[in-house]
Parts: structure tokens; C-alpha cells; sequence
């Protein structure tokens, strides 16, 4: 099982995490910023600010289980997303 900084297994579909930096002094957490010629801002980014703790998510992972363990398929959910951002607000790797 993967578990959080507290060393409590993280939770498949329920609690609300925030995704920080392991080092201090690496800047914050993750938030929602325009990219490219985005109207709304969809792009995930790292806040500059290591006061900032970023956006709340809630991990969504297959196969259903109560936890989430090494090797299942992950969705994030950003759960404060704006109005213009479709819903539920997944997110998407894209390599650059």
C-alpha cells in the first residue's frame, strides 16, 4: 500500500490529499494555471510558493479497492476546480 506523510495508507475514492514536494524549500503544492492558449486554466502546475499547499485531490485508482497500492491505474481529481473546467476536473499526463 502506498501511504501519506503521516505513514496512514493513502485512500482509494475518499479522503482529500495534497500532493507537496518531499524537500523543503522546493517550492509548494500542485494548482491550476492557463497554459498555452488555454482560456480556462487547466494545466497543472507547482505553486512557486513553498506557503502554498496547493489544490485538495482525491485519488481514484483501479482495480476498486479500500487503498491504493503500487501498480493500480490512478486518477487524480482536482476537487476545487474552476466553473469553466469540465467535471469531475482529471487530470492527464502529457510528456513535454
Amino acid at each position: 500500500r502506498l501511504v501519506d506523510t503521516d505513514g496512514k495508507p493513502i485512500e482509494n475514492d475518499g479522503a482529500e490529499y495534497y500532493i507537496l514536494p518531499s524537500v523543503r524549500g522546493k517550492g509548494g503544492g500542485l494548482v491550476l494555471a492557463k497554459s498555452g492558449g488555454e482560456k480556462c486554466p487547466l494545466s497543472v502546475v507547482q505553486s512557486p510558493s513553498e506557503l502554498s499547499n496547493g489544490l485538495p485531490v482525491r485519488f481514484k485508482a483501479s482495480p476498486r479497492s479500500k487503498y491504493i497500492s503500487v501498480g493500480m491505474l490512478l486518477g487524480i481529481e482536482v476537487i476545487e476546480s474552476p466553473e469553466c473546467a469540465p467535471k469531475p476536473s482529471m487530470w492527464s499526463v502529457k510528456s513535454g
